[in-house]
């Protein structure tokens, strides 16, 4: 019998696409499913809307309601004096958070990963500076962000510098322990080449180690946009009077579960597309690896 595979069994192979579609498909039929095992109503629960709201639930009562807290609402229902809920009301009220949440984020990832990899490499340029600040920063790498909140809500309180400080802090301990590992990674064979051909230590690291260190700070960038977006959801939960942390937080008050899985749902589809995003801009920028790593003959 022949080991080769026949043109038919190649075509039933399913693609990594189509097998992430069908994983998601079958997570949307369980949630539906919970939702008719368990079809307990906003009152027998207790809450403001049902323990576990099916999909037609959320499309018709749910998403509609975000239209309560766009511009000055607090989530009121019309009765109670806010916006009447709607379609079109919903999709602005999302869209007027969604803009503060990702203003947020983007300054927050972009500003503070510069400012982390600078200070690494700055630091990194000096041996005993990298041995003295490598410990620190791994320690502080490995201390649980959410832990954080409660100590910068008191030493910030409830502002838009508190927010910021936090997500520069969540984001700039990634990159500068990155850049720190990443330099030390660097085989020692590519530096001695460059200074035995006479090259000064900037033109080492602007020639040698800066694009040495890309492929791996690429790891530091695909977690820290994971990272940002849990410290931009725990920062608005300090208290910001807008963003989507806020519309999760009004929302959790009041038991509005509905509320608060469509919020989920609309975090999960912006993460999935920054993921996405970094992935395809990091491979661009880096594609140069696959060929080989930068040498001292670059010099």
């Amino acid at each position: 019998m022949s080991g080769t595979v026949s043109p038919a069994a190649k075509r039933r192979k399913l693609k990594p696409w189509q097998v992430s579609l069908l994983v998601s498909l079958c997570l949307i039929a369980l949630w539906e499913l919970l939702a008719y095992a368990f079809p307990t109503s906003a009152a027998e629960a207790g809450l403001g809307s049902p323990l576990i709201p099916g999909w037609g639930w959320i499309f018709t009562h749910a998403f509609p309601a975000i239209a309560n807290y766009g511009g000055d609402g607090m989530g009121l229902s019309a009765a109670e004096g806010g916006p009447a809920g709607n379609y079109p009301g919903a999709i602005a009220a999302i869209a007027q958070h969604s803009v503060v949440t990702w203003g947020r984020l983007l300054g927050g990832l972009i500003g503070r990963a510069a400012f982390g990899i600078g200070l690494g490499v700055a630091i990194s340029w000096s041996g005993i500076a990298r041995m003295i600040f490598a410990l620190p920063a791994h320690l502080l790498k490995t201390l649980p962000l959410l832990a954080m909140i409660p100590l910068f809500q008191i030493w910030f309180g409830v502002s838009e510098m508190g927010i910021w400080l936090f997500v520069t802090y969540g984001v700039s301990v990634i990159f500068f322990a990155g850049t720190i590992n990443a330099i030390s990674n660097v085989p020692p064979i590519f530096i001695e080449n460059a200074r035995t051909l006479g090259a000064s230590s900037a033109h080492i690291y602007r020639s040698i180690i800066i694009p040495a260190i890309l492929p791996e700070l690429r790891t530091s960038l695909i977690l820290s946009t994971g990272v940002a977006w849990s410290a931009v959801v725990g920062a608005e939960f300090l208290g910001a009077q807008n963003g989507l942390g806020y519309v999760e937080v009004q929302a959790q008050q009041f038991a509005l579960l509905d509320r608060m899985f469509v919020i989920a749902i609309v975090f999960l589809i912006y993460a999935s597309i920054s993921f996405f995003v970094v992935d395809r801009l990091s491979r661009h920028f880096i594609r140069w690896a696959d060929r080989g790593e930068p040498t001292a003959s670059r010099v």
